[in-house]
């Protein structure tokens, strides 16, 4: 609601009718909406997660390199994952500056040298780059670190129907996890987001238990 409708709603009705009363009320409350909408929009500026323009700011202050070529989410992911990065370096640390990037599930081990395993999501993140230059000012310079990477097994393309198989090229199929029976039923917004080769290759039982 505008502030106008609100200072409306707190005056006797006889001014409702009076025209010069309500242009005043209307030009005192677009000014008090616009100072709301900016008053909010420097609050976002405080916090990594919401920060739009004042994201330069916060990465001038943990000596990250300004990227405008990159989202905002994007930003948000690297400037995270390096607030992280001051702390101790520990299998937990590296697991939460790793998961920042790769958007899912990552596991950390360590044999002399440091191995992340990208467990939730399949294939090669997006974000590898910016995450090993991340990882590399962070972690001691004489500990190697490995990145491994899960892919569609054999057993599970035997599984898939043709329809699915054919509707896919093998870098898609790489990357995909077929349905899994334990899984609760696929909800619309799921179904909205598989290519309509797949939906049209399944039917209506296998598509609920099916994981896009």
């Amino acid at each position: 609601m505008s502030r106008y409708d609100v200072m409306l709603s707190y005056v006797p009705l006889y001014y409702h009718t009076s025209r010069i009363f309500k242009s005043v009320l209307k030009a005192e409350g677009r000014e008090l909406d616009t100072l709301r909408d900016r008053t909010e929009e420097l609050l976002d500026q405080l916090f990594a997660d919401t920060a739009t323009w004042g994201l330069e700011l916060w990465e001038k202050e943990y000596g990250l390199s300004t990227s405008p070529q990159l989202s905002y989410e994007d930003r948000r992911a690297r400037l995270k994952a390096k607030m992280r990065g001051v702390q101790k370096v520990t299998p937990a640390m590296i697991k939460s500056v790793a998961e920042a990037y790769s958007n899912g599930e990552v596991e950390v081990s360590f044999d002399g040298r440091i191995r992340i395993r990208f467990v939730g999501e399949r294939g090669i993140p997006a974000e590898l780059g910016l995450l090993k230059k991340q990882l590399d000012d962070i972690v001691q310079a004489h500990l190697e670190i490995v990145y491994e990477y899960t892919y569609l097994l054999w057993r599970e393309f035997d599984v898939l129907t043709a329809g699915v198989q054919e509707s896919m090229t093998w870098k898609q199929l790489e990357a995909y996890r077929p349905f899994l029976k334990e899984k609760p039923n696929l909800t619309w917004d799921e179904f909205d987001l598989i290519i309509p080769g797949v939906q049209e290759s399944m039917t209506w039982d296998e598509m609920e238990i099916f994981e896009p």
